[in-house]
């Protein structure tokens, strides 16, 4: 699998379409998919989705929501396993 710097996505409407087409459903896949990129820190994975303009943690789990993949919940906790971001600060 390509990783997401060669898929040039470069807004919402095509990385939704391509995680579409991937059927990347769940949060077991999307983690390890995640790291078979080697998107493992909070600077690497962050900058990645500011570039794709996804720079409001709002608009990211609204738009991972919108995939199906998990519920807000369960993406706050994924997220917070890969020590991505910080609950109290990200949700306040």
């Amino acid at each position: 699998m390509a990783q997401f710097c060669e898929q040039e996505l470069m807004d919402v409407g095509v990385l939704n379409d391509w995680f579409c087409k991937q059927e990347i459903m769940d949060v077991g896949v999307l983690m390890a998919w995640f790291c078979k990129q080697e998107i493992m820190d909070v600077g690497v994975l962050m900058a990645w989705f500011c570039k794709r303009e996804l720079m409001d943690v709002g608009v990211l789990m609204a738009w991972f929501c919108k995939q199906e993949l998990m519920d807000v919940e369960v993406l706050v906790a994924w997220f917070c396993k890969q020590e991505l971001m910080d609950v109290g600060v990200h949700m306040a």
